[in-house]
């Protein structure tokens, strides 16, 4: 007999991969909630530990298919942690790709980060502060803003330029790539809408 701790729900399912038989993939199943959504991460991490726990590598490579699914994908840390501990690296960098759009350093997100090695939550974290760096180091280029990034400028009327508008409009947008370090409020109606945006907009000599 082959010990286990798994109920029949993940047995079953299992043992179909292992005797070739089909099983219904998550990306054909219909996710319509968190409930079902967090039902089926449940499944897939129970049946990927029982393939490990057997050194089963036919139905690893077979789940490795599935876990990319649009239902996995909305919890980029959770799959994070999974493609990371089998080291699935192209699973790994969409995970972490797809997790560029969270804030890290909110608490929801605590349990989900102490499952990942010291190793794999630094590159994670690089891979956050890198895109905010780099924005940073666009948005302060004296060659692609040059008037709200010089020292000393003036304008066509020969008055002095004040650039403290377009200072504090560059330091809220950093501060909000430390929380959604995918830009994707750069544009956004939600942006034109900050203080600091409607000053820069009116800023006159």
């Amino acid at each position: 007999p082959i010990p286990t701790s798994q109920n029949d729900a993940i047995l079953e399912p299992m043992l179909r991969l292992m005797s070739g038989l089909p099983i219904p993939f998550w990306s054909q199943r219909e996710c319509d909630s968190d409930e079902s959504n967090e039902k089926y991460f449940v499944e897939i991490e129970a049946l990927l530990t029982l393939a490990e726990s057997w050194d089963a590598p036919g139905p690893l490579s077979i789940l490795r298919f599935g876990i990319t699914s649009p239902m996995f994908l909305d919890q980029p840390l959770r799959l994070y942690a999974i493609a990371t501990h089998f080291e699935w690296h192209p699973e790994a960098k969409l995970a972490s790709k797809h997790s560029l759009g969270l804030d890290l350093y909110d608490d929801e997100h605590e349990e989900a980060l102490n499952r990942l090695s010291s190793k794999h939550l630094l590159a994670l974290l690089r891979l956050h502060r890198n895109r905010r760096n780099a924005l940073k180091v666009f948005l302060d280029d004296p060659e692609v803003f040059s008037l709200g990034n010089a020292d000393n400028s003036r304008c066509n009327c020969n008055g002095d330029i004040d650039n403290s508008a377009w200072r504090e409009l560059k330091a809220r947008i950093i501060r909000e790539m430390d929380q959604n370090s995918r830009g994707s409020f750069v544009g956004s109606w939600e942006m034109e809408e900050w203080k600091e945006s409607v000053r820069c907009w009116k800023a006159k000599c």
